[in-house]
């Protein structure tokens, strides 16, 4: 791999740069404050992960173990190459019996993100230009770029898939980094991309604020085919639109903000820009001159004077956005480092070790929930693998895998679990408690209550419990279970166990007494 050209890093502790490799190549370290940060398959990871930053990194180990082929240059040519004839084909359903494996199975669905990237770059010279490609993945949009000749740094917020994209776009800067916090000094690019991406932030309008920051007056920012639900719902809208989800339940961090997250930056900079929105579709659309919500099932431009209108309904939506001037907007600074990348990563094969690592480090918060927590749903529930509980709800029913965190008090010897069967769903389940796996246990129509032996797990540390498939099913119907209760005992109130034992001696000794 070629050396990484650092000159326009800066510090996420102290904001000053360039950042330089140390002797062996294996940190970086701030000239100025001797802030290190790892590297990671020798990829640069300038991030410095928060505390509420959980559930993205949920989304990174979630991946770990799965077996599929990586792409790589030659894949990526044969993509883009697809896309290209594909977009100009009389006849694409014609054109698609021409291809084979996965370009045949998803060259429709890649072409709808192509082909509102086509829309928003067209009549944009890319050849020569500094392209900063934010939320790169394993970076198949980076090789389109750099298919139209751009100079292309690719930003990714996972380790993992840095290592993957980094291989199959050798031409490309690869560093790993966060959207709000942008590792790069002021105005070092022409053109910032976002393909994708702003739905899975934690801070939409601060990753704006710093795409903002680091474009040169007079580039382009670009965001590209996010959804976007009116202003009007919450989190709770969000997660029923969610919950039959495989893949969201399995935690990918799909999301739906609100309008308002993609507008606030730009309402507060309106006057420096000009600005377009583009939107692929729009779902209950108050129309002011009929009087009524409508649906806009084909693709349309808006002007900034139309967001009182979009912030009142739902969609596909897209920014693009000219930087007319110089702005004073201060980098962000992140003194503050919940998790390092090295530590991530440090279980790189091992999903159930990385989870039981990660969840040491989670906010307490999240494991001070008793089970089965409230009605409804939270992000952080869905991504673990739980579905909406219902007000009349005892329990809580889950997909495939589930996990709940403890903190255990140091009289907390066992765990209690009570599980049972669903309908045509899983039919087995093996638990894991702080990564360890325990013994299978079957379901049955029936509730089944297991306890499980604690004192091998931290104390006054949250831990990881986690209830999974022994197969992972290739239906939501298939690996649905029930758990109706999850707690933690101490020993001498083990109303399962030691308490019940003691009533039946002691009501044994009465009948032999006579009293």
């Amino acid at each position: 791999m070629k050396p990484t050209d650092l000159s326009d890093t800066r510090c996420l502790n102290c904001a000053t740069g360039p950042l330089r490799f140390n002797s062996d190549q294996s940190k970086l370290v701030c000239p100025n404050c001797a802030a290190e940060y790892d590297t990671y398959e020798g990829i640069p990871c300038l991030a410095r992960y928060q505390n509420d930053e959980i559930l993205s990194l949920i989304e990174i180990l979630s991946v770990i173990g799965d077996k599929r082929v990586p792409p790589s240059p030659q894949s990526y040519k044969a993509w883009g190459q697809s896309l290209i004839e594909y977009h100009n084909a009389a006849d694409r359903d014609a054109y698609l019996e021409t291809r084979q494996g996965g370009i045949k199975r998803y060259l429709a669905h890649r072409h709808r993100q192509f082909e509102v990237m086509e829309a928003l770059l067209e009549g944009e010279a890319l050849e020569g230009v500094k392209i900063l490609d934010i939320g790169a993945g394993e970076g198949f949009d980076t090789a389109l770029l750099q298919a139209r000749g751009a100079h292309v740094t690719a930003l990714e917020f996972s380790p993992r898939s840095s290592a993957v994209g980094a291989p199959a776009t050798p031409d490309a800067r690869w560093f790993v980094g966060s959207g709000h916090a942008l590792p790069f000094t002021d105005e070092s690019f022409d053109v910032v991309a976002c393909q994708a991406t702003l739905h899975h932030m934690l801070d939409i309008p601060q990753c704006i604020r710093e795409a903002l920051r680091v474009l040169k007056p007079g580039g382009l920012f670009v965001s590209i085919s996010d959804s976007y639900r009116a202003d009007r719902h919450g989190e709770d809208y969000v997660c029923r639109r969610f919950n039959d989800d495989m893949a969201v339940l399995s935690g990918v961090n799909e999301n739906i903000p609100a309008f308002t997250e993609f507008f606030e930056t730009i309402d507060a900079y309106k006057d420096d820009l000009d600005v377009s929105f583009y939107t692929s579709r729009v779902f209950g659309y108050p129309d002011p001159e009929l009087k009524k919500r409508v649906d806009i099932p084909t693709p349309k431009w808006w002007g900034i004077e139309d967001a009182e209108y979009l912030s009142d309904s739902g969609g596909g939506i897209s920014c693009k956005i000219r930087k007319k001037t110089r702005l004073s907007i201060e980098p962000a600074i992140l003194t503050n480092e919940a998790v390092r990348a090295s530590e991530v990563m440090a279980h790189s094969k091992d999903k159930d070790a990385s989870m039981a690592s990660l969840a040491r480090r989670i906010q307490k918060t999240y494991a001070q929930t008793p089970f089965p927590g409230e009605a409804g749903n939270t992000k952080f529930q869905l991504l673990n693998g739980w579905r909406a509980r219902e007000e009349d709800e005892n329990g809580r029913t889950a997909y495939n895998r589930a996990r709940w965190y403890f903190i255990r008090q140091q009289n907390e010897k066992r765990l209690v679990v009570e599980t049972s069967a669903i309908e045509n769903g899983a039919d087995a389940l093996i638990c894991l408690i702080d990564g360890v796996a325990m013994p299978e246990l079957m379901l049955t129509q029936t509730p089944t209550t297991v306890e499980y032996d604690l004192s091998k797990t931290p104390v006054d540390a949250p831990f990881c419990v986690e209830l999974r498939s022994p197969e992972k099913a290739t239906s939501l119907e298939a690996g649905l279970f029930r758990v109706n209760a999850m707690t933690l005992i101490p020993d001498l109130h083990n109303e399962l166990g030691v308490l019940p034992k003691i009533r039946a001696m002691l009501s044994s000794l009465k009948t032999k007494l006579g009293t």
